[in-house]
């Protein structure tokens, strides 16, 4: 009578567990659907806020705004990701600065 209870509340838990499981993988598939399309249209802007100051590395946030139809604040966070990760660096001032376009492995 005792194995059979035991036995009986161990399948319960499993049962339990594997729902819990299920349950999870379901959500990450979920969130892996809805984020998926935002990361691939970051990752193009920022590929087209890269080409657009490779031909004019003076072009400020609000020129870059107007030619991607995003808003300035989205070009600042936009840049800021950029030079987070290496790729763009401002030399000079805000008004007579430029920007200079790394490659991935750090030159020029």
């Amino acid at each position: 009578m005792v194995v059979a209870y035991i036995n009986e509340e161990f399948f319960q838990i499993q049962n339990e567990e594997m729902n819990r499981m299920e349950s999870i993988i379901a959500t990450t598939q979920k969130t892996t659907q809805k984020t998926t399309p935002k990361t691939t249209q970051k990752n193009k802007t920022r590929e087209r806020i890269l080409e657009l100051l490779s031909d004019n590395p003076y072009l400020t946030r609000t020129e870059i705004a107007d030619l991607i139809g995003i808003s300035q604040n989205g070009v600042k966070y936009h840049i800021n990701k950029l030079k987070e990760i290496g790729r763009i660096r401002r030399s000079g001032g805000n008004k007579g600065g430029y920007w200079i376009i790394e490659n991935l492995d750090g030159q020029k």
